[in-house]
Formats: structure tokens, C-alpha cells, sequence
């Protein structure tokens, strides 16, 4: 069963935030977020390269899925990316 869940970080515009909610939610097992850039773009490179600066823009409708084995900056891997036209 998918639960959302209710937490005021993950609508916040500074990345750092939202990683900061994520360590939170550690141990959930699988989360989705959905947003916009430039929020997502810097929220990806951190979580890959720790760092702000975007090394991908996401256009509209792009989907990446990432993972991790510890939630931290420069942690994550991403394991696909889809552009608009391949969702569509």
C-alpha cells in the first residue's frame, strides 16, 4: 500500500531541505517525488555528484529513478532516466 507522506520539507524550494527530509524517511524503502525545476535538477546533482550545480536539466515530464544504499549528498546513483518523449 502506498502511503503519502506529510512533510512541509519536501515542498521547499532549497534542495538541502528536501535531502534533509529524505534522511528522515531513511528506512521507508522506496519514495517518489514529483517537482519542478530548477529544484529537481540541483535536488538530483546533489544527491549524485553532492553537488548543487545541475549536471542534467530535467525537461517537462521527465522521469529519473535513483537509488541508494545510505541517503546522503553525493550517495545516490541514477539508474534511468526518461525524457518527455519516452513517457509519452
Amino acid at each position: 500500500k502506498v502511503e503519502p507522506l506529510q512533510d512541509l520539507a519536501y515542498t521547499s524550494s532549497n534542495p538541502r531541505e528536501v535531502l534533509k527530509a529524505l534522511k528522515k524517511h531513511e528506512h521507508e524503502g522506496m519514495v517518489a517525488l514529483v517537482g519542478h525545476d530548477p529544484t529537481l535538477s540541483q535536488l538530483v546533482s546533489i544527491l549524485t555528484i553532492g553537488q548543487e550545480a545541475p549536471f542534467m536539466v530535467f525537461k517537462k515530464g521527465g522521469v529519473a529513478m535513483l537509488s541508494c544504499n545510505v541517503v546522503e549528498a553525493g550517495g545516490f546513483v541514477v539508474e534511468w532516466l526518461l525524457t518527455p518523449k519516452l513517457v509519452l
